[in-house]
């Protein structure tokens, strides 16, 4: 039987999609990698340790909450829909900063859920006149599913 493992995929091969209109009943997907040249994931955890005597107080390690962002950087291009939706919420705050994502991974695997966008720069990061405009953004997966 020939080996059906996946090959070593290419980072490019992620897509993640946030929905640009989450005050709206009908959902709208836009991918949000345009203009991103690095995405670095980030896994927060909440840990309790615990030493039971049954256990002669050897201490029981359990992970009771997860939480993973994915930090985009890369450059801003004006008119995509993702970027420009992003880009609108930077002075917004709560609510109006959360939407819900799709994130599919080289092996198929579908993770969808709730974020918040977190990390805005209003407009784009200005440095040397000739540069492309910085574009960064943090999105806090609230829920994973």
């Amino acid at each position: 039987m020939a080996d059906e493992t996946l090959d070593f995929a290419p980072n490019y091969a992620h897509t993640f999609e946030i929905n640009i209109t989450p005050d709206s009943d009908k959902k709208t997907w836009a991918s949000a990698l345009v203009g991103i040249t690095n995405v670095v994931p980030a896994n927060e955890e909440t840990v309790s340790e615990d030493a039971y005597y049954n256990d002669l107080g050897d201490t029981d390690s359990s992970v009771d909450a997860v939480k993973v962002s994915l930090a985009f950087t890369g450059h801003r291009k004006y008119g995509d829909p993702a970027q420009d939706f992003i880009q609108s919420r930077a002075l917004m705050t709560k609510k109006k900063r959360k939407t819900d994502y799709r994130w599919t991974q080289p092996d198929g695997t579908l993770l969808e859920g709730v974020l918040t966008m977190a990390d805005l720069v209003p407009g784009s990061a200005m440095g040397d006149a000739n540069s492309k405009g910085d574009f960064t953004w943090t999105a806090k997966l609230n829920t994973i599913a």
